[in-house]
């Protein structure tokens, strides 16, 4: 859902104008979910995220994981510390409340969601401090420094996976497609 107003688009241009007659189904959902679909054979091919330590797939890119906080708000300074994260069963939310644990940091959940954009939205507003992917941080928000207490958590990479049977011009065009969407962003934003 992160890259679904930003890349998937991008993909699936390139992927039509090659490909007009095929069919396709997008799936959003967590990383978690759509792994499990694809090793079931439901799905071709899916991008997931994957901690940077795991190597699952090809990597189109790392994209670090920051706390954030509102530029108007100062949430980061109130103790406990409220704090935005994700539903249970997120590996985010395990490195968020770790990383807060072993900083001895006072928090409380303020807001859960299984969405980036509730998170942002949650941020944003000023509800709370949020962990999200630098990539993801918005424009009202900025990225929390170490010396306030908030180091950088894991690295996170951005990952293609394919079913390996079968061999499928389709699938292998999406992918494609899916590789040159990523590197013109990449690109694009190495160079803003």
């Amino acid at each position: 859902e992160e890259y679904g107003g930003t890349i998937l688009p991008q993909v699936l241009s390139r992927f039509c104008k090659i490909n007009p007659k095929v069919e396709i189904t997008v799936r959003c959902g967590p990383s978690s979910e759509l792994n499990v679909e694809l090793d079931r054979g439901d799905l071709d091919l899916v991008v997931v995220h994957e901690e940077a330590a795991k190597i699952g797939g090809e990597v189109l890119f790392n994209d670090p994981v920051v706390w954030i906080t509102s530029d108007e708000h100062f949430q980061h300074e109130c103790s406990p510390l409220p704090v935005a994260i994700y539903e249970k069963g997120c590996w985010w939310r395990e490195w968020a409340l770790d990383s807060l644990d072993q900083r001895h940091k006072d928090y409380r959940i303020a807001y859960v969601s299984n969405s980036t954009f509730g998170l942002q939205a949650a941020a944003s507003s000023g509800i709370a401090v949020a962990i999200l992917a630098q990539s993801q941080v918005p424009a009202d928000c900025r990225e929390l420094t170490p010396e306030e207490g908030f180091p950088r958590l894991q690295g996170t990479n951005m990952v293609l996976r394919q079913r390996t049977q079968n061999k499928c011009e389709a699938r292998l065009g999406m992918a494609q497609a899916i590789r040159e969407a990523f590197h013109a962003s990449s690109v694009h934003s190495e160079v803003a």
